[in-house]
């Protein structure tokens, strides 16, 4: 199988992940899958920005034993160098297609030289012209990755962005929706209760049941009423004056 017939099928099995995934890390560990072994590239990671840094949580292939031992930080100088480093900071690819002597390699020398990773390429992942990560590719092959490769990669990441940004989108409406629902809920309890202390605990009850927040409090005259897994931390920093 030739490179384009190949690249052909990664990006059309890439391409059905997009369209089954409601999950947005169930979409990266999947497309992330096919890169490594319908691509056959030596590894592949997608990105996501964490705070400051980058998650790569979602690792492929021969670099993913050492995921929780890469730092890519763009305010960090110290791990901001390399493919991803700099794509985060300007949002356009980057390719190293020989690391063997990259000063830019360095803070990861004795990871490239246990994996024999030769080339890297990153692409930067933009939602609404925000940079929200990258999508990493590795190889074992000097000179690995080319215009061919280039292209590809930033119509993957343009497809991964706007998967990510529905699968966001489709959350957030679903979670209006049930905060809609438990409002709803509150304001019929408020219409039919004629018992005050019932009321105020079952309206904090049906707002916290949406779990659009970590918990709900109401205080009057001198008594918490409250809903929510942090409900004894909430009780216990009012009585505390905290």
């Amino acid at each position: 199988m030739g490179n384009l017939e190949k690249y052909f099928k990664m990006l059309s099995e890439c391409n059905q992940v997009l369209l089954r995934s409601n999950d947005e890390k169930i979409l990266a560990r999947d497309i992330c899958d096919t890169v490594v072994n319908v691509g056959k590239f030596d590894s592949a990671f997608i990105g996501l920005l964490k705070g400051n840094r980058l998650n790569l949580e979602i690792t492929s292939g021969i670099l993913k034993p050492y995921s929780d031992k890469i730092v890519i930080a763009p305010d960090d100088p110290r791990h901001a160098s390399g493919a991803s480093g700099l794509a985060l900071k300007d949002g356009q690819t980057h390719i190293y297609n020989d690391l063997t002597y990259e000063k830019d390699y360095d803070p990861y020398r004795e990871i490239i030289n246990e994996t024999g990773l030769k080339a890297n390429m990153a692409v930067p992942i933009k939602v609404d012209d925000k940079i929200i990560g990258t999508v990493g590719i590795y190889s074992k092959r000097v000179g690995a990755f080319t215009q061919i490769e280039q292209k590809l990669f930033e119509e993957l990441a343009g497809d991964l962005a706007y998967g990510i940004s529905s699968i966001r989108t489709r959350k957030r409406t679903e979670t209006l929706n049930e905060m809609l629902k438990s409002i709803r809920i509150a304001n019929q309890r408020i219409a039919k209760e004629d018992k005050f202390e019932p009321l105020l605990e079952g309206f904090c009850e049906d707002l916290e049941s949406a779990k659009f927040y970590y918990g709900v409090s109401i205080l009057h005259e001198g008594r918490i009423y409250c809903a929510g897994d942090c409900c004894p931390v909430i009780k216990e920093s009012i009585e505390s004056g905290r």
